[in-house]
């Protein structure tokens, strides 16, 4: 096994009280896994994400990576954000090369790395360019090679697409399904959309809010490439989202303060919007 989360819990004051935003997350990762983490907004997807990178300190529990604890940051552990973050005034080979500078890799042999990774994700022919010449799937797939070229075991992964079309999203689905079944890495997921989790991944945690915790695991057991269209994983949709209505119910009505609920045929509803229904 590759990652051990046991007992983790994670609490922030607000108002003068104790906020429970995690509590009792189990969940083991083996080698060679995808694991998305699937949720409603606020059940603390992105600080767990945080507390396995070593970013974020659990209030309870522990982490192990490779049967060591986490206390911080590590290189076998890279973070992919929803923002790809480059630096504006570096080409695309600079910004992919940055982090092996850093690390003290030899000029030659960084530049090798980077173009070998960039060419992974389909951008050789914009080594000279610039962030702000470049899409912004092309950012992402940047940020992307950026991190794979420390070679990490574990690739964690906060809503990288979250900002993007429907159409750069789906080419990114496809590239990603592909370097994770090149590079064989280990990768932690963040999403909010039912969909990417099944198409992505082997294993979908699905995590309930106020507080957050896992309450169901679904498996994926299907091979890579997979048709958005195959019936076997709308199904499996179906599954996850008839789990996660309530934790919707639960937000929405924090959220817009009355009545509100997800009909049986899967559409959101809300009392005042009601009108007409009965006629």
């Amino acid at each position: 096994m590759a990652i051990q989360i046991k007992g983790l819990g994670k609490h922030f004051p607000q108002d003068g009280k104790q906020t429970d935003v995690l509590v009792d997350i189990n969940l083991t990762v083996n080698d060679g896994d995808f694991v998305s983490l699937l949720g409603p907004s606020g059940c603390g997807k992105s600080t767990l994400l945080n507390i396995i990178a070593g970013l974020e300190k659990s209030s309870k529990g522990e982490v192990l990576v490779d049967h060591q604890l986490v206390t911080g940051p590590k290189s076998d552990r890279v973070m992919v954000f929803q923002e790809a973050a480059l630096f504006p005034w570096l080409s695309v080979m600079d910004n992919v090369m940055f982090g092996l500078k850093m690390k003290g890799v030899p000029a030659r042999q960084a530049q090798e790395l980077a173009q070998e990774t960039l060419k992974m994700v389909h951008l050789s022919r914009f080594t000279k360019a610039y962030p702000h010449e470049l899409s912004g799937g092309m950012r992402q797939r940047v940020a992307i090679a950026r991190a794979l070229v420390m070679d990490p075991k574990y690739l964690l992964m906060d809503e990288p697409f979250g900002a993007l079309d429907e159409q750069t999203k789906l080419l990114l689905h496809s590239e990603l399904q592909d370097i994770w079944q090149k590079t064989k890495k280990t990768i932690i997921f963040v999403t909010h959309s039912i969909h990417e989790a099944v198409q992505l991944s082997n294993r979908v945690m699905l995590m309930g809010t106020r507080p957050g915790r896992i309450i169901k695991e679904f498996l994926i057991p299907y091979s890579q490439p997979r048709s958005k269209s195959d019936p076997n994983l709308t199904y499996i949709e179906g599954q996850i989202f008839d789990d996660l209505k309530e934790e919707i119910e639960k937000v929405m009505q924090e959220e817009v303060d009355h009545d509100y609920h997800v009909t049986s045929n899967r559409l959101p509803w809300s009392a005042d919007r009601d009108l007409g229904s009965n006629i």
